[in-house]
């Protein structure tokens, strides 16, 4: 995948995407049939839960709700909840309970709609978002409506530092596997964990900050996948390893 092209894909476009929006009286409007696709989406992966709960709305946010998408993109579908329905002690099993249940439903299910694939999410209504674009899809309006981006993005700038976070990461796949399983996975949370820091700070000051497209950059070239696998692989190796000396002595 080329460093270049995908730089490229962070310039602000002039229009929200005509295949999923269109004008009405001079306003934005979700195509009808993106909007009952995504509901659709949204019902199927409720219903993969298996925990009632009532659903405040359903919202479409990310770069798909505003001008900086691109060929890269996906709809970021939130299915917003308010967790004050639920029992206080509860709340940290169903949050996680929730993200299990993401992870598996966007794994076991390839969904594309006019080409751009579909990732859910449960959010608790108190969490915190940031995005310069949000849809109601159950009300057919705007909650954020977004404004043209009139921003210059420095290619050079993500790339250079892009790279210094692609190399930490294959410096860290290269070396883990020569340490203990706790270490190893103790040096990869560490390196997780100053990704997370390094793209909220970002965040913090604007959705198209040079952190927040640097950790895109990341995801587009593959290095965020190959950061969160890596404590699988680590423990695979590790189990394999111990497997074949106990093999070896009997």
């Amino acid at each position: 995948m080329d460093n270049t092209n995908i730089a490229k894909s962070f310039q602000p476009q002039k229009e929200l995407n005509p295949k999923i929006w269109e004008e009405v009286d001079g306003e934005y409007k979700m195509n009808p049939n993106v909007r009952k696709g995504l509901l659709k989406v949204a019902s199927s992966f409720y219903d993969t839960i298996k925990v009632e709960f009532l659903m405040d709305d359903v919202i479409l946010t990310g770069s798909l709700a505003n001008y900086n998408w691109s060929q890269y993109s996906d709809f970021d579908l939130h299915l917003l909840v308010d967790f004050d329905q639920f029992k206080k002690s509860e709340h940290e099993v169903l949050k996680n309970l929730f993200d299990s249940k993401k992870l598996l439903y966007n794994l076991k299910h390839t969904i594309k709609i006019k080409n751009y694939p579909v990732e859910v999410y449960v959010q608790d209504i108190d969490e915190n978002h940031t995005s310069g674009g949000v849809y109601s899809l159950m009300y057919d309006k705007w909650l954020v409506e977004p404004q043209s981006l009139d921003v210059k993005v420095d290619e050079t700038e993500i790339i250079s530092k892009s790279k210094h976070w692609m190399d930490k990461i294959d410096t860290l796949e290269k070396n883990v596997k020569t340490l203990s399983l706790e270490k190893g996975k103790e040096l990869i949370s560490k390196l997780k964990d100053q990704l997370k820091n390094y793209r909220k700070s970002g965040l913090e000051k604007d959705e198209m900050s040079l952190e927040n497209l640097v950790y895109k950059f990341l995801r587009r070239r593959g290095y965020l996948e190959k950061l969160i696998d890596l404590p699988n692989e680590l423990e695979t190796k590790k189990l394999s390893v111990e497997k074949e000396m106990i093999e070896s002595k009997e």
